[in-house]
């Protein structure tokens, strides 16, 4: 099982190379499926792929949450309004005294975040080493997450991580993901792409167009060794 790094010069991220690996995903029955930002690319893509190419396309977010839906555990993913009032809630009875706009701040934090501090929490030494204001924030998403659970809710970015060892467990079929038309990634999303790894195959498109001077393909894999060192408990 493995990662693999495809660099495009084309706007459109369609490239000889991408086709070429597609079609061979395809031909060994390994139904690729591409994952794109947004709901408007996946047609864009669907018309440079051409119909019948026997390609699936979705927006990542879109996929994740139907997967979720079929292989996950009975939590339901939470949306931006729960978010906010059990982060409320949280920040609430850990005694912090925070403005409507700082709890919208720290609900962006819980989107994206949630899944290291999940799955990389601090020992009580460490947190009683952090300054009073952080301690009880870090406690505040402590309680953020229980109540989540509690009420049978979790956060999308802690579901990232745990959905291919579910997958995997239930013998669901990993199809091969080709990662499509993303200028950067998300560490939740590279925490899903490193943990989908473990058990089927990802392909990273990258656009080299945009930053000719910048090694994404570097990035992308330090990225990717720093989330590999995060592993979540099921």
């Amino acid at each position: 099982m493995s990662v693999r790094i495809i660099q495009s010069a084309n706007a459109d991220f369609i490239s000889t190379s991408l086709l070429a690996h597609l079609e061979q995903a395809r031909d060994q029955h390994q139904h690729p499926v591409c994952l794109v930002p947004s709901f408007e690319d996946t047609d864009d893509l669907k018309m440079s792929l051409a119909i019948g190419f026997g390609v699936e396309v979705f927006a990542l977010g879109t996929y994740l949450e139907n997967m979720w839906r079929m292989w996950g555990d009975v939590r339901a993913l939470a949306t931006s309004v729960q978010r906010y009032i059990y982060m409320e809630k949280a920040i609430h009875k850990a005694e912090l005294e925070l403005s409507p706009g700082a709890i919208r701040f720290a609900s962006a934090v819980a989107r994206q975040t949630m899944g290291y501090v999940l799955t990389d929490p601090l020992d009580e030494s460490e947190v009683q080493n952090l300054e009073e204001g952080y301690s009880k924030l870090y406690k505040a998403y402590g309680y953020y997450a229980q109540m989540l659970e509690d009420d049978g809710y979790i956060e999308p970015s802690y579901a990232e991580v745990l959905l291919p060892a579910y997958m995997h467990e239930k013998e669901a079929h990993l199809p091969e993901l080709f990662v499509v038309g993303f200028s950067h990634l998300e560490p939740e999303h590279l925490a899903f792409i490193a943990e989908y790894a473990r058990f089927g195959s990802v392909n990273i498109v990258l656009n080299m167009q945009d930053n000719p001077s910048f090694d994404l393909e570097r990035e992308t894999q330090e990225h990717m060794q720093e989330v590999l060192k995060r592993r979540p408990r099921c």
